[in-house]
């Protein structure tokens, strides 16, 4: 019970100091006002919720880390030594591999232009490396590299065809044909890969199909037309019907075995494999039964002899056209 008074004094020290205390936040209050204490609580309102909306806003670092010892080893990691570039680790929901990478590689380049749009943080470059990157790269060169690989393609096609043929026009004839069984496969495979199966086609399955179907098709509709050239004297409708008992069989069913035989790539267990296969067997199908057994023929039919203008007739010999019984 000695101690007792002296903790007591100590205690009445202590109250003193807070009773000077508070005599000073209220002489404080008393020069500020109560208008701006009113106005407090909606400014930190307001910043918070800047702070919930804008992320990396309420991002605070004390200076001091950019000198400890510990944080040596991250600091050299993620900036560099004059302080100008820094490397930032995106991480995101769905897979890298095909156009979901390559979509949000897009979005982190389109991210960082917005959020340093003003401000004064205005980076010079962004360099984005990884898988979804690596895909954007590859489906920008493939895009624009697609287009030129088209038109030469069938630019030199064409006059190969004109050249074969001796007409322009059934070097076009040939040319359209095979594009339009192009874009018919395409079409398909859209139709079932994304509306059906609901998967995205991928980026290379264009640039493939396009080599495999124009080459192929190119070859089966050209040898078809050559023969019915042979064969043009006799008119149009006989020419046509003996083109197709001579080679039309032939290039027809080996159409279909080619056809056939890229749809085992459809139980590939790579997405992008299998589109391909299918894409490719669907184009040779519809070459084979509908472009080069409907469409070619009654387009060569209904140009008549002027399918091979500038001749008229490949051979002086003209055979009058049989009427139908």
């Amino acid at each position: 019970m000695s101690g007792l008074p002296n903790a007591l004094d100590g205690i009445g020290g202590q109250l003193a100091q807070v009773r000077e205390s508070a005599a000073g936040v209220q002489e404080l209050l008393n020069n500020v006002g109560a208008a701006p204490l009113r106005e407090l609580p909606d400014y930190l309102r307001e910043l918070a919720a800047v702070s919930q909306s804008a992320p990396g806003v309420d991002l605070y670092a004390a200076r001091r880390i950019l000198t400890d010892p510990n944080m040596r080893a991250v600091l050299d990691y993620f900036v560099s030594p004059n302080g100008h570039a820094t490397r930032l680790l995106v991480y995101g929901d769905g897979s890298e591999w095909g156009d979901d990478g390559a979509q949000r590689a897009r979005a982190i380049v389109t991210a960082v232009a917005e959020e340093t749009d003003e401000g004064t943080l205005r980076p010079t470059a962004v360099e984005l490396t990884g898988v979804g990157p690596a895909t954007r790269d590859l489906q920008d060169l493939v895009g624009s590299d697609l287009t030129l690989l088209a038109v030469i393609t069938l630019a030199v096609i064409f006059a190969i065809a004109a050249l074969l043929l001796r007409s322009p026009l059934a070097g076009l004839v040939v040319v359209g044909t095979i594009a339009t069984s192009y874009i018919c496969a395409l079409g398909a495979s859209v139709v079932i890969w994304k509306h059906i199966l609901g998967d995205n086609l991928h980026w290379s399955v264009l640039p493939i199909a396009f080599v495999l179907l124009i080459s192929v098709g190119s070859a089966y509709n050209l040898l078809f037309a050559l023969r019915i050239r042979e064969e043009s004297s006799a008119g149009p409708r006989t020419s046509v019907i003996r083109a197709f008992a001579a080679t039309g069989m032939v290039v027809t069913a080996a159409g279909i075995v080619f056809g056939t035989t890229m749809f085992a790539l459809a139980a590939s267990t790579s997405l992008s494999v299998a589109q391909i296969g299918v894409t490719v067997g669907m184009g040779l199908l519809l070459d084979a039964l509908v472009i080069r057994g409907f469409v070619l023929p009654a387009l060569m039919v209904l140009l008549g002899r002027w399918l091979w203008w500038p001749r008229r007739s490949v051979s002086n010999r003209q055979v009058p056209e049989p009427s139908p019984a």
